[in-house]
């Protein structure tokens, strides 16, 4: 909220469009057909999924995920951690905001207002668990695209935005019922 205010305020509440040619150029542009927008947040996600998988920062994001008394008992400063992950993902939230300028060529104090939801319901489809501790980013960007495919494929059928909200609604709270249920049925047969 404090964000959303304060670029309410920097842009006194309107749309900027006023970019340099090279910034609005380098939005269109591709390699080999695909978009170097699309090929800049791949790199970000396998980037990403090796810090995650296989260095130390990543390990213990995981275990605080799972259990942050126990990390913090084997003498490991989890607020350290927390801190960086937070911050790690406020500039990986900054790369996406410029991302999305660059494709759009403009930028609106109002824009992202919702996308919430949508990145709720790509990690959890993506089958990052709601109990903490697993998941995965490669994971999060095939919930993202299942997510947008479904926007889009709702959206050729004809259905306004309430009803494609009201959908990915019903689809988060089905992944996460099922998420529950397949944590208590591996704890039943272990």
């Amino acid at each position: 909220n404090i964000a959303r205010g304060a670029a309410l305020q920097i842009s006194d509440s309107r749309t900027i469009f006023s970019f340099p040619g090279v910034f609005n150029r380098f939005g269109t542009e591709t390699i080999f057909g695909i978009p170097i927008i699309f090929i800049m947040a791949l790199a970000l996600v396998i980037l990403g999924s090796f810090v995650l998988g296989k260095t130390v920062f990543g390990r213990m994001l995981y275990a605080i995920g799972n259990n942050e008394e126990a990390v913090r008992l084997s003498g490991h400063n989890t607020s350290g951690y927390k801190i960086a992950a937070f911050t790690l993902c406020g500039a990986s939230v900054g790369v996406a905001g410029i991302m999305y300028m660059l494709r759009l060529n403009m930028a609106s104090p109002i824009l992202g207002v919702g996308f919430e939801l949508n990145a709720i319901a790509a990690v959890v489809i993506g089958g990052t668990s709601m109990m903490g501790g697993k998941g995965s980013l490669i994971g999060t960007f095939l919930g993202a695209s299942i997510i947008g495919v479904l926007n889009n494929g709702l959206l050729l059928l004809g259905m306004g935005d309430f009803a494609r909200q009201i959908v990915t609604g019903l689809i988060i709270v089905a992944a996460v019922v099922i998420d529950t249920y397949r944590a208590k049925l591996l704890v039943r047969f272990q």
